[in-house]
């Protein structure tokens, strides 16, 4: 599926009277009737180009199209809830949260704590940073690092800072059940989502694992300098 305004050939930003002149002009290029050599092509995209005009020129119907652009065009790329859908480049988080298997020791050797929670932040960073452009956002500041044995308690302190509070910009339309691209327009979406039964939890995600909600906040590990610190600070923990 693609985005409404690339079908139209137009920007976000697009006014209602730049709507009607890329309409217009498409239409009169795809019409079915002036395409008889490709008529089979020009019927699909002339349906193409009405559906995002009809959804673009609706003051309303724009608005939610905007506001669910990215899930909308994520669940077309990764059908919703089938196998496999899940996205090459997602990480499972599940394996890092089994201490005595995700790291060996606490130095900076190659497998320890360290060296894989700090090759996880920084990938799972990258990932927010991608996510924050694709939503549209003007700059990204990326996040303090997870440091190695020998980090200060001011480097510790900000890292944990930062995560403690994230709330990801990744969407997980891939996750769920019904795809939210097979709704033509906000009305369909409405039924799609009011006529099944709530569910508790998307299909394949636990509600434990808290970065696998979007706009939800992930708990860090802790390291032994942040457990040490926090016992002997008087700064509250939810205040660094």
């Amino acid at each position: 599926m693609r985005c409404h305004y690339d079908v139209l050939e137009v920007s976000r930003d697009a006014t209602a009277a730049e709507l009607k002149k890329a309409y217009r002009k498409l239409a009169l290029e795809w019409h079915p009737d002036k395409n008889a050599h490709r008529h089979d092509e020009a019927e699909a995209r002339f349906k193409e180009v009405r559906g995002a005009y009809e959804t673009l020129s609706d003051a309303n119907e724009r608005a939610w199209y905007d506001s669910h652009r990215e899930a909308i065009l994520k669940a077309g790329a990764h059908a919703a809830g089938g196998e496999g859908a899940r996205p090459e480049d997602e990480i499972n988080l599940m394996p890092y949260f089994n201490a005595s298997s995700a790291f060996r020791g606490f130095d900076d050797a190659p497998g320890s704590f360290y060296d894989v929670y700090r090759k996880l932040f920084d990938a799972l960073d990258k990932q927010e940073q991608a996510a924050s452009l694709a939503a549209g956002k003007d700059s990204f500041t990326p996040a303090p690092t997870f440091g190695d044995a020998a980090s200060p308690w001011d480097v510790v302190r900000k890292f944990y800072a930062h995560w403690g509070l994230h709330a990801t910009m990744k969407t997980f339309a891939w996750a769920d059940e019904y795809n939210l691209a097979e709704a033509a327009n906000r009305k369909g979406a409405f039924i799609t989502f009011t006529l099944v039964p709530i569910r508790p939890r998307r299909r394949g995600e636990r509600r434990s694992l808290r970065t696998s909600l979007p706009g939800v906040c992930f708990s860090p590990p802790i390291t032994p300098r942040f457990l040490h610190q926090s016992r002997h600070t008087a700064t509250p923990l939810n205040a660094i």
